[in-house]
């Protein structure tokens, strides 16, 4: 999560403002255009964009022993617009989701003053009512250490800033020997001493 800007912090911690805190819930569909929504009594510009006014809620998250925790965010479907792209991309399940928050007296700002991405894990909808049931990019999620170092595999970019080659030839086969073909063992990348299915390290 950012931290709150300055502006922000002063803004939040008077006594009374004529400014309000809106909620930005953007979804990311395969092939189209992102939704792109606010909690407000009107449309709002922010970011080169248009958010139209539509009425979501983010519930409260659920969470136990057993189970990952998750955002529920219910978003109006009196209209049904909201269902036919349920209906269309096998209930979004998998499509990335933003939450951002932002302070209507600073729009200017390119940055939200909170942003969180999420993926939907589940969508129910009735006449009222359309809930994605949001889980977060969790470490559990997460392939760590992340990078993986191999026997006979260079994982640098050829003549990078890693790898740094200055051979004539064009490209590279990225093994011990086609490093060597071109003067460069000393910064191979594998690890030939390793046994064939390889490690993983730290990127840090």
């Amino acid at each position: 999560m950012l931290p709150l800007s300055l502006a922000a912090k002063i803004e939040k911690n008077k006594i009374a403002t004529d400014s309000c805190w809106i909620t930005l819930l953007e979804i990311f569909i395969e092939g189209q255009d992102s939704i792109k929504i606010c909690s407000n009594n009107v449309d709002v510009t922010w970011n080169n964009a248009v958010w139209t006014a539509f009425p979501f809620t983010v519930d409260q998250v659920t969470q136990n022993k057993t189970e990952i925790p998750t955002v529920p965010i219910k978003v109006s479907n009196i209209t049904r617009v909201i269902e036919q792209y349920i209906e269309q991309y096998g209930g979004l399940v998998g499509t990335k989701v933003i939450l951002r928050v932002i302070n209507s007296n600073f729009l200017e700002n390119a940055v939200a003053e909170v942003e969180e991405t999420f993926t939907i894990e589940s969508t129910t909808a009735d006449a009222q009512w359309a809930t994605f049931n949001l889980g977060g990019s969790l470490p559990v999620k997460m392939r760590f250490p992340f990078r993986r170092i191999l026997k006979d595999w260079c994982p640098f970019v050829y003549k990078g800033i890693e790898c740094a080659a200055t051979s004539d030839l064009e490209t590279c086969p990225h093994t011990l020997k086609g490093c060597r073909e071109r003067n460069n063992s000393k910064r191979f990348g594998g690890e030939y001493s390793i046994s064939l299915g390889g490690i993983y390290v730290s990127n840090k």
